[in-house]
């Protein structure tokens, strides 16, 4: 269980009007854990959390505005039940989740355009599933990664919208990402990546979107000495151009290029 309170603050630099937001509130997390075996669990767990106005701002989310400033915290309650069983005398794990978050208590405009007055009471809904995987599959091979599926949908947006039975905005439908590395030498390890994420929407009209991308890593290591070891990682290997993060006004944050990276550890 937390206690969080909340404040958030800023000045528009065109009206000059201060606006200001205050919250105080409760979430807590339940769970439980039976073992049909040894090597495998079942668990089932709950958990709400809260979102004041303009709490993402700074993530390029919705700031305070005079819309929304006195509203309360918007409140999400999420649902999981997964297993996890390790495998090949308990070297490899592999993990399943099936989960349900509700948000019954959404933000949405009362009027038509931007900058309405908003108010509490919509509904979202998100039903997923999670599929992961980490571990050795020889004692040279490893491998680590996992997939998620979601379905999304806006199940009511206020009295005058019409995006009712629409995506939520910035959810992909389906993501993964998959790492495999291989001891090619006692002291030389070669590995690689793949990510995707499908195409997300930016606005609930759902009529702006981002497309699809699979981005692919390499990494190598060479172990010089115990306990210190030299690392080239190159991301984004083709250079692949795409975007993190839509937003609904007609911009987009552009993902990181091609880039290498040497470190030691």
């Amino acid at each position: 269980m937390s206690l969080s309170d909340g404040s958030e603050a800023m000045l528009d630099a065109g009206t000059s009007i201060a606006l200001e937001n205050e919250s105080t509130f409760v979430n807590y997390q339940l769970g439980a854990v039976y073992k049909p075996a040894s090597n495998g669990s079942i668990y089932v767990s709950y958990g709400t959390s809260s979102e004041p106005p303009g709490s993402t701002a700074g993530e390029g989310g919705d700031n305070i505005s005079t819309s929304n400033a006195d509203l309360d915290p918007e409140e999400s309650r999420s649902y999981e039940i997964g297993t996890k069983w390790d495998l090949f005398e308990q070297k490899l794990a592999a993990t399943a989740a099936v989960f349900r978050t509700e948000k019954t208590n959404a933000r949405y405009s009362t009027a038509p355009g931007r900058g309405a007055p908003q108010a509490l009471g919509g509904e979202q809904v998100v039903n997923g599933l999670e599929l992961g995987v980490s571990g050795d599959i020889t004692d040279a091979w490893h491998v680590f990664g996992g997939y998620t599926f979601m379905h999304s949908e806006i199940v009511d947006d206020g009295p005058v919208s019409t995006d009712e039975g629409n995506k939520i905005p910035n959810v992909p439908a389906h993501s993964m990402s998959i790492w495999s590395t291989y001891d090619i030498l006692p002291d030389v390890n070669l590995g690689g990546g793949v990510t995707y994420v499908s195409h997300r929407f930016a606005n609930s009209s759902n009529d702006k979107k981002v497309p699809a991308y699979w981005l692919f890593d390499a990494v190598a290591t060479y172990t010089v000495q115990e306990n210190v070891d030299l690392r080239l990682n190159v991301n984004n290997v083709f250079d692949t151009t795409y975007y993190v993060k839509p937003y609904a006004t007609h911009f987009a944050t552009v993902g990181t290029g091609r880039s290498a990276v040497v470190s030691t550890r």
